[in-house]
């Protein structure tokens, strides 16, 4: 089956609904081709955001690889590792990317007439943003189009604002993808002064139970929390992840267990709960010391150390004092 390759081109906006719209065509477009590649530039920050979430999206999907497309220039500041913000994010997408192509340097200020020719002749589709894009230079992309001999690509003109019908958005088999690779690479440990904070608050944020959890009686049914899809009041992967984390190290794939669904579910409350206390207690500047939160043997004794470490830290309370969120009046109602 023929390579597909798709082109993103213009001045983009890295938003959610960019994000949506790049989701939905990729996935499509593999359902449809074994193969896809996908050219980028580097030039803008909102590109190699792009070009980043294209690599995370890969992770998930082997037949799809990103070809970041640099100018000669960009070409010579990667070779020497330049030492810029951007050309370090420039060089880590060209690194992850394993391979690129090149285009000649433009006198032009803008330099999008310098990409055209190239994404015209290598691309099947091409996505142009012409958001803040001069006239002239969509006249030029237009002229060099209806010069090319043979069949021309799809091009989708889009403006901001343009929507994908029925979006696919990739973000939470990203956000799995990323928390569960973090926790291989810390070889299936949880150290509560080593979670970094925005994984911390992404679980937290998307930390709910599903509904027919106590419809689980055997891990193969566990299992099956992997394809629950996030709702607009119900985001799973804190779920996720704790499952997945629970059934490798308790090996529950190899040995039989009737209770292990049950214990599943009461393990992640706790589990919650413990990473809310970690939160509270980073917000407050308490350091509650190190604890393992895969350490699910001793997950009562952890629970009960964790309380007892972020109590330690409350101020002491006089008698009448009140709660500044349950103050009463004189006749014992609340204000």
């Amino acid at each position: 089956m023929r390579v597909y390759t798709i082109g993103f081109l213009g001045f983009f906006a890295y938003t959610r609904r960019i994000c949506d719209y790049m989701d939905t065509l990729l996935v499509r477009a593999l359902e449809q081709h074994g193969e896809v590649r996908v050219m980028l530039t580097l030039q803008h920050t909102a590109d190699r955001l792009m070009a980043g979430r294209v690599l995370e999206i890969g992770k998930l999907f082997p037949g799809l690889r990103l070809v970041p497309v640099i100018t000669e220039q960009e070409e010579r500041i990667y070779k020497k590792n330049g030492p810029s913000l951007s050309a370090g994010e420039r060089k880590r997408r060209l690194d992850a990317a394993g391979g690129y192509e090149v285009v000649p340097g433009t006198l032009l200020s803008n330099r999008l007439p310098g990409y055209h020719q190239r994404f015209i002749e290598r691309c099947d589709q091409i996505v142009y943003s012409t958001f803040r894009v001069p006239q002239y230079i969509r006249d030029d992309f237009a002229r060099k189009l209806r010069g090319l001999k043979g069949k021309q690509p799809l091009v989708r003109y889009v403006m901001q604002g343009d929507r994908m019908p029925d979006p696919e958005g990739m973000e939470p088999m990203i956000d799995l993808q990323q928390s569960i690779e973090y926790v291989r690479r810390s070889g299936f440990r949880l150290l509560t002064d080593k979670l970094p904070q925005e994984l911390l608050d992404k679980w937290l944020a998307n930390a709910d139970l599903p509904g027919n959890y106590m419809e689980y009686g055997v891990v193969e049914e566990a299992g099956n929390v992997f394809g629950l899809k996030d709702t607009a009041r119900a985001h799973y992967l804190l779920y996720k992840v704790f499952t997945a984390m629970y059934i490798v190290c308790n090996r529950l794939l190899s040995e039989e267990n009737d209770a292990a669904c049950e214990v599943l579910n009461s393990r992640f409350r706790q589990f919650r709960r413990m990473l809310e206390l970690l939160a509270e207690s980073r917000r407050r500047g308490i350091d509650i010391g190190r604890f393992d939160l895969v350490d699910f043997d001793n997950y009562d004794e952890i629970f009960k150390q964790l309380v007892k470490a972020a109590r330690a830290h409350e101020p002491v309370k006089r008698p009448g004092d009140s709660e500044p969120d349950n103050l009463f009046t004189t006749d014992g109602k609340t204000e």
